[in-house]
């Protein structure tokens, strides 16, 4: 998965050319949610909000569910939003890391998936998994 700089993120979003993922992380959690929320106020509109929108927190998160979700279609829009909120993927279990691993491999294209971790800190540099996982 491609580094995008804050600049072309937004001139993406604005533009409405999104990824079908994203992994916002790092140490400014104000930008990691403004701009997962304004993915997902782009691409979700308020009427279909209930149907186009699935939030899944990761200390909670079964991949069944996940797997379902994302091969779901969106209801009356272009895309459906699905977003998985502070995953540890050092966490999982090696079979639920693997299906996490085909999950990506196998993305809806009518599907948004995003990632993005506001209360815990990914350690890039250490984590395997989290670098096996943005890397595909």
């Amino acid at each position: 998965m491609p580094v995008i700089k804050e600049t072309e993120l937004k001139q993406r979003i604005a533009q409405g050319q999104f990824s079908n993922v994203y992994f916002f992380y790092g140490p400014d959690h104000f930008f990691i949610v403004k701009y997962a929320k304004a993915i997902i106020k782009k691409v979700v509109a308020k009427q279909f909000k209930s149907f186009n929108l699935q939030w899944f927190h990761g200390d909670k998160l079964v991949m069944d569910e996940l797997q379902e979700a994302i091969e779901s279609l969106p209801m009356m829009a272009k895309y459906k939003c699905v977003v998985v909120q502070n995953l540890n993927m050092d966490a999982l279990s090696k079979a639920d890391y693997a299906q996490l691993k085909d999950i990506l491999k196998f993305l809806n294209e009518t599907t948004i998936l995003i990632f993005f971790a506001d209360k815990i800190v990914y350690d890039v540099k250490r984590s395997s998994r989290f670098k096996t996982i943005t890397n595909q």
